[in-house]
């Protein structure tokens, strides 16, 4: 089953396989575990959520676990058997061949812009495994009339408001010539499971390799009253400061309103907002987001 299929089906599965350890796995995982299904990601990669902080993803990894998903890293599926009227998933984890048992298997291994059919080399658009060249205006390097935007980019995050993004930059550089450029650095991005995960900026590791003296606050706020108030399990941020202006460079958070909260760190980002500004603003009590100012 594709992912755009999974929530059509009429009758709900006894156990669901996702292979792949992304957005939408972790997404619809949590769809079906609080409906009772047990869950299994299967992900061939070290890492989930290829992106994201680190330690965010720690976070959700566990309140997933907590909530009877069963994760597994380095499982590389080997195949894929109807056995009794079910689905059997065999794949190697630690060296060992293993398998699992479900009523339905979803591919979540990520998807490719469907540009390989539109004969690109008619119109003298370079590109290589599905991947169109581009300059930082967006447009072909080959042939400079024709632009890329939204999910035929590979270079940035499929997501609607990024491809709405895009599509801007395109129509004012085809009406004013090749002058804007995107940037990516202050756009939020929220993975929507229950709690979510929201991020902005650079992750922690992005900050020290490209070199950047960085403070790095991190909270734990299940026994902050707002958290308390709203029963959260889990409700965890980490903000990102530049040691030499206060700039905020990154902010990622799990629970506490996050996929609404980030809003704010992103809009400090574009326009230059320091954390100690932000920080003395005040906000209406009680709410998520009077905890801002104590999260730097």
């Amino acid at each position: 089953t594709i992912s755009d299929d999974v929530l059509n089906h009429p009758v709900l599965p006894r156990a669901v396989v996702f292979v792949g350890g992304g957005v939408i796995a972790f997404e619809l995982g949590h769809v079906y575990a609080r409906a009772s299904v047990d869950v299994t990601i299967l992900e061939a990669l070290p890492h989930l959520l290829g992106g994201f902080d680190a330690d965010a993803v720690a976070q959700i990894r566990g309140e997933s676990e907590r909530i009877g998903i069963h994760v597994r890293t380095l499982a590389w599926v080997n195949r894929i058997d109807k056995v009794d009227g079910r689905l059997r998933v065999t794949f190697v984890a630690d060296g060992i061949e293993c398998a699992v048992e479900a009523d339905r298997v979803v591919n979540c291994a990520g998807r490719v812009a469907n540009v390989e059919r539109l004969d690109l080399g008619a119109g003298v658009i370079a590109h290589r495994e599905g991947r169109i060249e581009i300059d930082d205006h967006l447009r072909s390097r080959s042939n400079p009339d024709v632009y890329v935007c939204g999910d035929a980019l590979w270079n940035s995050p499929q997501l609607s408001p990024i491809a709405t993004y895009e599509g801007g930059i395109v129509g004012r550089n085809i009406v004013d010539g090749p002058r804007h450029r995107p940037d990516y650095g202050h756009i939020p991005a929220s993975v929507y499971t229950v709690p979510a995960l929201a991020s902005v900026g650079l992750t922690e590791a992005k900050a020290k390799e490209q070199g950047l003296g960085v403070k790095v606050h991190v909270n734990d706020m299940k026994d902050w009253l707002s958290a308390r108030t709203y029963a959260e399990t889990v409700a965890w941020s980490k903000v990102i400061v530049e040691e030499t202006t206060d700039r905020i460079v990154g902010a990622h958070m799990v629970g506490h309103a996050g996929e609404e909260l980030i809003h704010l760190f992103a809009l400090a980002m574009k326009h230059r907002i320091t954390a100690p500004l932000l920080s003395d603003m005040v906000f209406g009590f009680p709410t998520f987001a009077s905890d801002v100012r104590n999260m730097m």
